[in-house]
């Protein structure tokens, strides 16, 4: 990631920040904004109720590598368990507009999880 773009993620990230007492809880925004689009995606999945089969399959990776995934975002998010990520993040990962989550993950669309297509946003990992 280049420094203009490190600067214009930290950007977003403050914006955020600041409309946290519109229903985003900072401290969660603060974990996403730390993600990589790797794990953004993965997190996708996991709200969605994918398996890491099915995660595998999306990034064309090994079910092992999928687990690493959901494993970093859990981690990021200081909890262990994939209800645990569903119930930390799904009510801001809601309340954030398509717009702001775009500029938040790095490039990777709201609705990548949701879209059936496999993983085509850089190699960040």
């Amino acid at each position: 990631m280049t420094l203009e773009e490190r600067v214009a993620l930290l950007e977003a990230q403050v914006r955020l920040l600041l409309k946290a007492g519109q229903g985003n809880d900072p401290a969660i925004v603060s974990a996403l904004a730390k993600m990589t689009s790797k794990m953004h995606g993965a997190l996708q999945c996991v709200l969605l109720g994918q398996s890491n089969a099915d995660i595998a399959e999306r990034f064309d990776v090994t079910e092992s590598t999928a687990k690493v995934y959901v494993r970093s975002v859990a981690m990021k998010l200081g909890v262990k368990t994939r209800s645990e990520i569903v119930s930390k993040t799904m009510k801001t990962f809601e309340g954030l507009t398509d717009a702001e989550y775009l500029e938040l993950s790095g490039g990777v669309p709201k609705t990548w999880g949701s879209s059936g297509e496999k993983w085509n946003y850089g190699a960040d990992e």
